[in-house]
């Protein structure tokens, strides 16, 4: 359902972007690279954590708001929510060997289609339905490189990862899994398939990079509230009033002052 809602917000921010207008591509691609990372990223690592969070959880000015079954990053939580992230980022990381497979097939369909299916045929592969050669053009060349939208996604990814990769290793692991297939496949399309892209200038670069100085932050923020949890590193027990309620963790800003 994440990686739905991903792709949803991706095509929606790039018709919303491109019907503004932009002085330059680079301007225009650093504007979709932008609100696509944005999006995806509180989509992929907070929104489901936002929807779990209880009432009552330490950060008590967000118990109004928000009554999920969960109060911290406890048992329980690693389990359910924890799998949850983990299978979303793993076929996260699928997506572009499936996104390229669809766009091939879907091209060498349009091709073939429009050489009256002989394609395997030499002597008749120059055949064609189209009259001009705009037409010629637009059909057999290959999908456009949207080297913002790859940059929104390699963004996403390494937030994600800093974020619970300190207490969930495994996110390490899928993110260099993930970043082979994107390194594969960029040097496959590139050299052989992708379209020629539109000149730009160093903001799509500079842009991408202003971003990377929030991630060690997000990473040291994250990395101590989930590394000075008693409950799992000291083997901290509070009594449950019901069965179904959870643990209280005894993690406060308080505690985390102290060493484990």
């Amino acid at each position: 359902m994440i990686i739905v809602i991903n792709i949803i917000i991706t095509e929606c921010t790039l018709s919303w972007v491109i019907s503004n207008g932009y002085a330059s591509y680079s301007r225009q691609f650093s504007a979709i690279s932008n609100y696509v990372f944005v999006a995806t990223f509180f989509n992929t690592a907070w929104v489901i954590q936002l929807a779990n969070m209880q009432k009552g959880s330490t950060f008590h000015f967000l118990e109004k708001i928000f009554n999920g079954n969960y109060n911290d990053y406890s048992y329980d939580w690693y389990g359910n929510v924890g799998n949850q992230l983990v299978m979303a980022m793993i076929v996260n990381a699928i997506c572009p060997l499936i996104e390229f497979t669809v766009e091939r097939t879907i091209n060498g369909l349009r091709v073939c289609s429009d050489n009256k299916w002989n394609c395997c045929n030499k002597k008749k592969k120059y055949i064609t339905k189209c009259t001009q050669m705009g037409q010629y053009l637009e059909i057999h060349s290959d999908v456009e490189q949207e080297l913002h939208v790859k940059y929104a996604e390699i963004m996403t990814v390494l937030f994600v990862t800093l974020q619970y990769g300190p207490s969930m290793p495994v996110f390490y692991i899928i993110a260099v899994f993930h970043y082979f297939i994107y390194y594969s496949m960029a040097r496959f399309t590139l050299i052989k398939k992708i379209k020629l892209p539109p000149s730009m200038d160093e903001t799509l670069t500079t842009n991408y990079l202003g971003w990377m100085k929030y991630a060690p932050l997000l990473y040291l923020f994250q990395g101590y509230w989930m590394l000075s949890n008693k409950q799992i590193f000291d083997g901290w027990v509070f009594p449950r009033m019901e069965i179904t309620q959870p643990m209280e963790t005894g993690h406060t800003l308080k505690s985390t002052m102290t060493l484990n």
